[in-house]
């Protein structure tokens, strides 16, 4: 998981910036478009221009925010391979940032190309923002689109006028979480840890330490790892053994819901 970069907004409110928390760099993967998690088809990715041709997308989302600017024909798998494509294109497009200073000419534009490799950029001139385009694939249930929603809408916020709107932060925040238990309601982990670590901080709800353990909890049950396992014994800090054993209980009921 990419290292977590915040950005601080009105009165104080924390949200991720750009695709910094929950989001996976699958940058460094080897598949060049994103997996459905869902197992839904993907959209084919054309050649992508070099990273030095590429603008930062300017569209800002829809003053509705109900994405129904979206049309309806179009596939959610579709808007969320462009969501995506728009929020890397667009991070690709602001390489210059982030590449060491020390690397000649050359290896910096390998680098910032390879950031897009396998890419349709072509999405950068859709008129849909990342946030709309998201938002639709997810309440038509992109399963990927509900994981990923957070860390890709946040992108919205690197405009200023966004930023300073308490009304598309509040949107913002209920959405995240909406989708994410969506993801939940179909049994899926990350969707269980992502709400664990909600629960936890307190992202895009109010903090509660029994939830917070019963989603880490209904995560640890479902992958059986040992790294859940280990990652399972931060949430219980500070509960008491009723606490644990009630969230236990509703972890089960979670798993079981699906």
């Amino acid at each position: 998981m990419t290292p977590r970069k915040w950005i601080v907004l009105g009165a104080g409110t924390l949200l991720v910036a750009g695709a910094a928390y929950f989001l996976i760099d699958r940058t460094a993967t080897e598949s060049p478009m994103p997996g459905q998690a869902s197992g839904e088809g993907q959209v084919a990715a054309k050649t992508a221009p070099d990273a030095s041709q590429i603008q930062p997308h300017g569209g800002l989302v829809s003053t509705s925010r109900s994405a129904a600017e979206v049309p309806s024909t179009m596939a959610p798998e579709k808007a969320y391979t462009d969501a995506y494509s728009i929020l890397r294109c667009t991070h690709a497009a602001n390489a210059d940032l982030s590449i060491p200073k020390e690397l000649s000419k050359a290896e910096a534009k390998q680098l910032a190309d390879s950031r897009i490799a396998g890419l349709d950029c072509a999405a950068l001139d859709s008129k849909y923002s990342a946030y709309d385009l998201a938002k639709f694939a997810a309440e038509r249930g992109n399963l990927q689109a509900q994981l990923d929603f957070s860390a890709i809408a946040a992108s919205a916020f690197n405009e200023e006028k966004n930023a300073l709107d308490p009304a598309l932060i509040a949107q913002y925040k209920r959405d995240s979480l909406r989708f994410l238990n969506m993801a939940a309601d179909r049994g899926h982990p990350d969707a269980y840890a992502r709400l664990a670590e909600n629960y936890k901080n307190g992202l895009f709800s109010d903090q509660d330490k029994v939830k917070a353990y019963a989603y880490a909890y209904a995560n640890s049950q479902v992958t059986q790892s040992k790294f859940s396992k280990e990652w399972l014994n931060r949430y219980s800090n500070g509960l008491t053994a009723q606490q644990v054993i009630y969230a236990q209980q509703l972890a089960q009921t979670l798993v079981n819901r699906k």
